[in-house]
C-alpha cells in the first residue's frame, strides 16, 4: 500500500526496482571511470562527479529497499544478523544521510564515548532505516 493508501499490485515493487537497478550501475559505473580519468588538480570536475556518485549511491540504497518491501511483501526477506561496532554504524549513517543535510543547509556531526557495547543488526537495513 502506498502513503496514499494504494494498494500496489503484487510484484511491481521487485520489478521496477530491477528495471532501476541496472541503469543506475552504469551511471554509478561511468561516474567511477570519470572520476579516476579526472586529473587531480580538477577540483571542480572532481567535486560534480562525487556528487554524482553520492546521487547514485543514494538512489542505489532507494532501490535496495524497494527490494527489500517486494521482499517483505512475499515474506521472503533474509535479515543477516551480526555484530556491528557503534562508531562505524554512527559514522556510516552520518555519511549517508550527510547529502541530505547538507542540501537542506543543515550540519551533521556525531561524537560518542570511546567504549561503547557491540549492538547485533543486519547493517545494510539498519542504515537503510535511518535514512528513512
Amino acid at each position: 500500500m502506498t502513503p496514499s493508501g494504494r494498494v500496489v499490485p503484487a510484484g511491481l515493487l521487485a520489478v521496477v526496482s530491477h528495471d532501476l537497478k541496472n541503469p543506475l550501475s552504469v551511471i554509478l559505473m561511468n561516474a567511477s571511470v570519470m572520476a579516476m580519468s579526472t586529473n587531480a588538480d580538477d577540483s571542480k570536475s572532481r567535486k560534480h562527479i562525487e556528487s554524482i556518485k553520492r546521487a547514485a549511491d543514494l538512489m542505489s540504497h532507494l532501490v535496495g529497499d524497494l527490494l527489500d518491501s517486494a521482499s517483505i511483501e512475499a515474506n521472503k526477506l533474509v535479515l543477516q544478523r551480526q555484530r556491528l561496532s557503534v562508531a562505524a554504524f554512527v559514522s556510516d549513517a552520518v555519511e549517508a544521510i550527510q547529502p541530505v543535510a547538507v542540501s537542506r543547509g543543515l550540519l551533521l556531526s556525531h561524537e560518542l564515548p570511546a567504549a561503547i557495547p557491540a549492538i547485533f543488526g543486519d547493517p545494510s537495513v539498519s542504515v537503510a532505516s535511518l535514512r528513512t
